[in-house]
């Protein structure tokens, strides 16, 4: 069974059209297997940010930001030929400037502390209605739009 591996993307409300978003999701699971080989499926979570919430030098930010985790200590020479066959395909995809992607490839240890720390901010009395509302929602983008989508705003 192949190894489930979670791509958060964080990206502007209406700044990539559907076609972009599942462009940009064939194409990363075939780098994913190219780099990496066939044993891992990219779960990608498209997590939209509404106007004005975003800055980038203290002006409103259109970057988008992407986080894959990688096997734990990749040597950097693989880390980066992912990386930047990634970021290509983003931008050929996307039409952005180089400027406007944001993209780590983090060890999964790295990934997995994270991801554990911002569920430890969430108040464990309210965790199961907080993941069970997050769920629901990405079910519904999954069956209306065809992939896993969610507001910041949750």
């Amino acid at each position: 069974m192949a190894k489930i591996i979670r791509m958060m993307c964080t990206i502007h409300d209406n700044s990539l059209t559907n076609n972009e978003l599942r462009r940009i999701e064939k194409q990363t699971q075939q780098l994913y297997t190219q780099h990496f080989g066939r044993h891992f499926t990219i779960m990608p979570i498209w997590v939209r940010i509404p106007p004005g919430q975003a800055y980038l030098a203290g002006k409103p930010s259109s970057a988008s930001a992407v986080v894959i985790p990688v096997a734990d200590d990749l040597d950097n020479t693989s880390r980066h030929k992912f990386m930047k066959a990634f970021c290509d395909n983003w931008i050929a995809i996307t039409g952005c400037n180089k400027n406007d992607i944001i993209f780590n490839a983090a060890d999964s240890r790295y990934v997995n502390k994270l991801n554990r720390q911002m569920l430890s901010r969430i108040r464990p009395s309210i965790r199961p209605l907080v993941a069970g509302k997050l769920a629901f929602t990405l079910l519904m983008s999954k069956v209306s739009k065809g992939y896993l989508s969610t507001s910041i705003n949750l």
